[in-house]
Parts: C-alpha cells; structure tokens; sequence
C-alpha cells in the first residue's frame, strides 16, 4: 500500500471489489489512513501499534485452557510493543488486571498507558 497509488484510491478501489480488508503493515496511520476511506470493514491484521487478531487468539486460547479470564491476573514481561498495547486494551475490554514489566525504554506507548489507568 503506498508505493504508488494513494492510499486513499487503493481503498476506494478494493472497497468496490471486496466485501471486507485484512490489512498488515507497519504503521498504524497508513491502517487507519485506509479505514477512512473503505466503504467495507477493514480489520487491523498488525500493525506498529496494536495486534488484535494475535490477542483475540491468545484471549480464546486462555478461555479454552483456563476458562473465562475475567477477574483474572496476567503479566506481560518484555518489550511494550504492538502486543503489549493490545494487552492494555483488552485487559479494559474484558475485565482483568495486567501486570506489565519492560525494560526501562522500551515502555508501551504512553496513550496505552494512560488508558489503563492505576
């Protein structure tokens, strides 16, 4: 994407095509850049800030294990990646605390951070 069409004609264009987009890339704009000109669902496959289908695997793979994670305790130690900002997210949308430990400059972005509050 964007390496010779506008992003904005490519989604018009495939939003004529195709009943819905999975789109992997880097930069999370050019994902967002692209939702907002598809007319069809667009769902963020990766992208440098969240990962959301590798989430909502992991969430699926811990219920099948381990039941509901609500009320539940989980630890994100490593870098405060494109994952771990998913973790944040999620640990909102379905009801659990989030333990995360990062090595000091590689921290999730504050705008995750700042969702999570305490």
């Amino acid at each position: 994407l964007g390496r010779g069409e506008p992003i904005g004609d490519s989604a018009r264009v495939m939003s004529r095509m195709l009943d819905g987009v999975m789109i992997r890339t880097f930069a999370h704009a050019t994902l967002t850049e692209f939702a907002a000109h598809s007319k069809v669902p667009v769902i963020n496959g990766l992208s440098d800030d969240l990962h959301p289908c590798q989430l909502l695997a992991d969430m699926q793979t811990f219920h099948e294990h381990r039941g509901s994670i609500q009320g539940k305790t989980v630890a994100w130690i490593g870098d405060g990646n494109n994952m771990c900002n998913s973790y944040i997210e999620a640990a909102l949308k379905f009801d659990f605390q989030l333990r995360v430990a990062c090595p000091e400059g590689y921290e999730p972005k504050a705008e995750f951070v700042a969702l999570a509050g305490d």
